[in-house]
């Protein structure tokens, strides 16, 4: 739709500049006309932003309005003048097609718009009895039995559009911003203190992810994170004590936003920091629990219609978040903390999950969230004083997941059984044959590269790797597995599967795999096929950066072996 309208912009945003240009406003009704015309010309430039036909006309055209504007906000419009959201909104508009250049307005901009953000748009609540003297006249005061309750909506309004407005900003712009962050979310982390307004202390909590993004360095991302955690994190204490789902689910979602920054390190947070955040989530996975519960309890007493049963498990999966949310911050804990994170994740949230687990109902979300926990503590725990019987647990758990009807289990299982087979030999000793089997029927199935079926498959094809490659010596195993998992190669349909499965392919080559070196002229056949399609098609990315120059050392090695 944004392509064909492209063909239509020169007319619209030549009459609408022409409007802008004319029309007056000294009355409200002109003012509200302008501001149409400003909103209109945002939602243009906005509609063909990413077209690059025209880009230099819509470049210049942007920048063109943008200079208007800023003279109009130089006679200080009123708060309440139409113009003033119209044009906030359009700075955000605009940085989508300026981008980092758009830096340079700013200095003339952002006063304005802290401004805005500084407000105090509070809600206040007196004794009826109390003089007006309490509210300002901007204030809209309603009575309600012997309380009067107020707030300056107009202020309210005006907050929460420079928030938003700004952080649409700082996503656009990224690193250019970076002058104005500290400022910026110093301003921010006060709105947490805002309880009455969900959506300002929801706005405040989406822009951590693009205020990190702003960063330079790790150090300088380290810093700023540790700067305006702590505002979220006690905001989602609060949440937690007043049991508000609601509010838990986005909290976590942007705390885990944020810390997405630090999947591969450094660590974030101090260890005591990390412990706090395990407690916290066990205690809002606590907070789900108790809904859950009550919950499968209404499906399970009472004489519902199919209707009214399928409403009642999609409001299961719905609330799931809390779990998705709170297996992908366990996993990132689990992965920069390890030994420091065993006894939180023992007695905290494996607990958890393992009840997850057992009583998930029919919502497919919460048995998928608690085989991926599990993932991560295999993948990472192995050291821990629990892992054996965690790991002997998980296989079987696994392995019984993998006749289930929905596909994103069966490839979640699938990859779990893969891990153990590589982390835990001793467990997966106990379950090689059916896990064997059971892998085998997903990649045997008919269209099993299909686009709808080849991430599960594929994702099985890495689990009968680990396995050819860590039990060759097993009858049921030896040179027929590991032709097939070879001959599979190269993976292509999720690209970080594929890089995982390649990198591994690579390394134990370069080690010298036993099960590898018995079959050379099948890895150096499917070897050739990953560097052929790595290089015919990089946009799928199927070998990271530093693994291909490897390929090389990997022929040698394989020369050397014959």
């Amino acid at each position: 739709m944004k392509d064909k309208f492209a063909a239509y912009y020169s007319t619209f945003m030549s009459g609408m500049k022409t409007l802008l240009n004319n029309t007056p406003m000294a009355t409200l009704r002109q003012k509200q006309l302008r501001a149409n015309v400003i909103s209109t010309i945002g939602n243009i430039v906005y509609a063909v932003s990413e077209v690059e036909k025209d880009r230099e006309v819509i470049v210049r055209d942007t920048r063109e309005v943008v200079e208007k504007l800023l003279e109009l906000v130089s006679t200080k419009l009123a708060d309440d003048d139409p113009q003033t959201v119209a044009v906030s909104n359009f700075w955000s508009q605009a940085t989508y097609v300026l981008k980092e250049s758009f830096a340079e307005y700013l200095p003339k901009i952002l006063p304005q718009l802290f401004d805005y953000m500084r407000t105090d748009a509070a809600t206040k609540v007196v004794d009826a009895q109390n003089p007006a003297k309490n509210f300002s006249e901007r204030d809209t005061v309603i009575e309600l039995g012997g309380i009067k309750v107020g707030m300056n909506s107009q202020a309210f309004q005006n907050k929460m559009m420079a928030t938003e407005v700004v952080t649409e900003m700082c996503l656009n712009i990224k690193k250019a911003f970076r002058p104005y962050t500290e400022e910026l979310a110093t301003i921010l982390i006060k709105h947490f203190d805002l309880a009455n307004s969900k959506a300002i202390r929801q706005a405040a909590a989406k822009s951590f992810k693009h205020i990190l993004d702003t960063c330079d360095t790790k150090e300088e991302m380290v810093k700023l994170f540790n700067f305006f955690y702590p505002a979220m994190k006690e905001a989602l204490v609060n949440d937690v004590k007043r049991k508000a789902l609601k509010h838990i689910k986005y909290l976590l979602k942007e705390i885990c936003n944020g810390m997405r920054f630090f999947a591969d390190g450094p660590q974030m947070l101090s260890e005591g920091e990390m412990v706090d955040l395990c407690e916290i989530l066990e205690k809002a996975l606590l907070v789900y629990r108790e809904l859950h519960e009550d919950k499968l309890k209404h499906l399970r007493s009472s004489k519902l219609t199919e209707e009214e049963i399928e409403e009642a498990n999609e409001s299961i999966d719905r609330d799931a978040k809390v779990l998705t949310h709170s297996l992908e911050i366990a996993g990132i804990i689990a992965k920069l903390y390890t030994a420091q994170a065993y006894a939180p994740f023992m007695s905290k949230l494996i607990p958890q999950f393992v009840y997850f687990w057992e009583h998930p109902g029919d919502s497919t979300r919460v048995l998928l969230s608690a085989i991926c926990f599990f993932c991560d503590v295999i993948e990472y725990f192995p050291g821990a004083p629990f892992y054996s019987e965690v790991a002997a647990q998980a296989g079987k758990k696994y392995l019984s997941a993998m006749a289930h009807e929905d596909r994103s289990i069966v490839q979640s299982a699938g990859y779990g059984l893969g891990l153990i087979a590589q982390h835990a030999p001793a467990q997966f000793k106990e379950i090689l044959a059916p896990a064997v089997q059971a892998l085998l029927k997903v990649v045997h199935e008919p269209d099993s590269r299909s686009d709808e079926k080849a991430e599960c498959t594929e994702c099985a094809v890495g689990a009968l790797g680990k396995i050819a490659l860590f039990f060759y010596e097993y009858e049921l195993v030896g040179a027929p597995l590991m032709q097939q998992y070879l001959g599979f190669l190269p993976l292509k349909a999720e690209s970080e599967e594929a890089q995982n499965v390649h990198k591994l392919l690579i390394e134990q080559v370069l080690t010298k795999n036993a099960g590898l070196m018995g079959n050379v002229e099948h890895v150096k056949a499917a070897l050739e096929r990953v560097y052929a399609l790595a290089t015919a098609e990089p946009e799928l990315e199927i070998l990271k950066a530093e693994d291909a120059p490897l390929l090389q050392q990997c022929v040698a090695v394989l020369t050397g072996a014959n």
